[in-house]
C-alpha cells in the first residue's frame, strides 16, 4: 500500500478544519451563507498556510450537491470528485508553468460554456504572479465581469508583483504566519490520531523550525518520524534539524558572560562535532536572550542572572552576527568571532580614561577667527550646495554658532540637506563642531557669487587695457585694418 505523506493525508477538507486562519474562514463562510458571492478571489500569504486548501474548500462549498453552504456534505459525487482531484469543473492552473499569454487565451475560449457537472466552473490559479504581462492583460476584462458560471480563485505567495488593475477585481484575502502553539496543537493532535509515540518537547521544536507554515512542519514532521523509527524524541529532532540542546547554549553563556575563552570554544566546537547548525544556534542564543530579558522584565525566574546591560550588548552583538554568519569563511568561524567579540567588549573589563594635569587643563577647540568669503573656496562644496553657500552673506560667527543671510529671491535654493552639508564642511574645517543657521532677509551684503562676478568684471577689464596695448595687437590692427571684438575677450583661467 503506497504511503501518503502527511501534509497530503491531513490536508482541511472542510473549513472547520483549517487551522489558524480565523478571519479568512468566518468571512468565506459569512459569504456563503447570505449567497453573497464574488466573480474573484484572491488568497495571499506564505506557503504552506492554506491559501489553495481554503480555495479547494471554497469551491466545494460552491458546487456541493445539497447547494451553496458552507458545511459541504463530503458525500456527493461533487465533493469527492474535488478531494480526489478529478472534479471536470474545478480547473487548477500552475501559472509558473503556464507563464504565456497563448494559455491564457486558450483558458479564456473556454468559459463561455456551461458547466460540465457542477454549478460553477471554478478556475484556480496558483502562483499567479508568474503569469506574463501580456496573460494579464489578455484576463482583465474577463476577470472584470466573468460570466454567472465561472468563479476565478487566484492564489500567490508574491501579490506585490500582481498588476493594480488585478488586484482592484478581486477580494483579497491574506492568510497570516500560524504560531508555534497552533502548530504544537495540530502536530500533537495528529500523532495521536495515527498512534506514534513523541516528545512534546520535540513537536515543539519542530513547530518552531517551520516558520509558521503548517506544510513545512508535516514534512518535518514525516522527516522525524522516519529518523526515529516512528518514535518522535528530542534528541533525534535536535540532530534532524541541527539544533544544538538548550543546555549548551546555556552553557555557552554563562562561559562567555565568565570570559572563559577556553571553555567557550570547546563547546562550539562540540557543537561542530555534533552536526549542530550554526545559524540555528545563533537563533537559539538570541532566543535564549530575549527568554532571560522579558524574564527580568516581567518578574519571572531567570534562567541566567545576566546583567541587563551584558544582555543587551550580547543580543545587539549576536543579531550583526547573523548578518555576516552567510559571508564568514566558514559558519563556525563567524560563530567563534561573535563569542569571542562577546568576551572582548564586556564593559566591565574596559578601564577608565586616567586623567592627567594635561587633559584636565586642556581647553576645548574653538573655531579660529575667519571670514565666509575667505573659507567658501576651502569647503570643498559642489553643486546645489556650492550655490547655496555662494549666494549666503556671513552675518556673525560666535561661540561656534555661523549665522548666514539670503536674499528672499534666493531662497528657492534653501534645502535642509544643502544646509547639513555647509554645517559639515565647517565642522570639517574648523575642527570642531560648527551649527550653521541661514535666515532669509532682505540685506544688502556682497554675496561671494557678487564678489566673484566684481573681481571677474575687473579682470576682464584689466585684460582688455592689456590687449589693446599690446604692440603686436596694434601693428595686426594697422596692417589688417581690423578692430577688437571686446565681447570676446576671455581671461585665462
Amino acid at each position: 500500500m503506497s504511503y501518503l505523506a502527511l501534509a497530503r493525508q491531513w490536508r482541511p477538507k472542510k473549513f472547520s478544519e483549517v487551522v489558524g486562519q480565523i478571519h479568512i474562514v468566518k468571512t468565506l463562510q459569512n459569504a456563503l451563507s447570505q449567497q453573497k458571492i464574488h466573480h474573484a478571489y484572491l488568497f495571499t500569504g506564505m506557503h504552506g498556510t492554506g491559501k489553495t486548501t481554503c480555495a479547494r474548500i471554497f469551491a466545494k462549498c460552491l458546487n456541493c450537491e445539497t447547494g451553496v453552504t458552507p458545511t459541504p456534505c463530503e458525500t456527493c459525487s461533487n465533493c469527492q470528485e474535488i478531494n480526489e482531484g478529478r472534479f471536470p469543473d474545478l480547473y487548477e492552473i500552475d501559472a509558473a508553468s503556464r507563464t504565456k499569454v497563448e494559455d491564457t487565451r486558450d483558458l479564456l475560449d473556454r468559459i463561455p460554456y456551461a458547466p460540465t457537472k457542477g454549478r460553477f466552473k471554478i478556475y484556480l490559479i496558483d502562483e499567479v504572479h508568474m503569469l506574463s504581462t501580456h496573460s494579464f492583460n489578455a484576463l482583465l476584462k474577463t476577470l472584470e465581469e466573468p460570466p454567472q458560471h465561472v468563479k476565478f480563485l487566484l492564489a500567490t505567495t508574491d501579490p506585490q508583483k500582481l498588476p493594480a488593475t488585478v488586484l482592484s477585481r478581486c477580494l483579497q484575502f491574506h492568510l497570516s504566519k500560524m504560531s508555534a502553539e497552533e502548530i504544537t496543537t495540530q502536530l500533537t493532535h495528529i500523532l495521536s490520531s495515527e498512534k506514534i509515540k513523541f516528545e512534546p518537547e520535540a513537536i515543539t521544536l519542530v513547530a518552531e523550525a517551520s516558520g509558521g507554515s503548517m506544510r513545512d512542519a508535516l514534512t518535518l514532521l514525516d522527516q522525524c518520524i522516519a529518523h526515529g523509527n516512528n518514535t518522535v524524541t528530542i534528541a533525534d529532532t535536535q540532530a534532524l534539524l541541527g539544533l544544538s540542546n538548550q543546555a549548551e547554549i546555556l552553557s555557552l553563556l554563562k562561559a562567555i558572560h565568565a570570559k572563559n575563552a577556553t571553555e567557550a570554544l570547546t563547546i562550539t566546537h562540540r557543537l561542530a562535532t555534533q552536526g549542530v547548525h550554526f545559524a540555528r544556534a545563533l537563533s537559539q542564543l538570541l532566543t535564549l536572550l530575549h527568554h532571560i530579558a522579558v524574564a527580568r522584565l516581567i518578574g519571572k525566574k531567570e534562567i541566567f542572572a545576566l546583567p541587563p546591560d551584558e544582555t543587551h550588548r550580547y543580543y545587539q552583538i549576536a543579531l550583526q552576527a547573523q548578518k555576516e554568519l552567510s559571508i564568514a569563511p566558514t559558519m563556525q568561524m563567524g560563530f567563534e568571532m561573535m563569542v569571542l567579540r562577546m568576551m572582548a567588549g564586556n564593559p566591565e573589563n574596559a578601564k577608565p580614561p586616567v586623567k592627567t594635569e594635561n587633559n584636565l587643563k586642556e581647553p576645548p577647540k574653538k573655531p579660529v577667527i575667519m571670514h565666509w568669503n575667505n573659507v567658501i573656496n576651502d569647503l570643498n562644496l559642489s553643486g546645489a550646495t556650492l550655490a547655496l553657500a555662494m549666494q549666503c552673506v556671513q552675518q556673525s560667527f560666535e561661540e561656534n554658532v555661523l549665522q548666514l543671510l539670503l536674499q528672499p529671491k534666493c531662497k528657492a535654493l534653501l534645502n535642509v540637506r544643502h544646509q547639513e552639508r555647509i554645517q559639515e564642511a565647517m565642522t570639517a574645517l574648523c575642527g570642531c563642531p560648527v551649527r550653521v543657521t541661514i535666515t532669509i532677509t532682505e540685506n544688502t551684503a556682497e554675496t561671494p557669487m557678487q564678489r566673484e562676478q566684481r573681481a571677474k568684471k575687473i579682470e576682464v577689464a584689466q585684460t582688455k587695457v592689456a590687449i589693446t596695448n599690446d604692440a603686436t595687437v596694434q601693428r595686426m590692427l594697422k596692417t589688417f585694418d581690423a578692430s577688437i571684438v571686446e565681447e570676446s575677450i576671455e581671461t585665462q583661467k
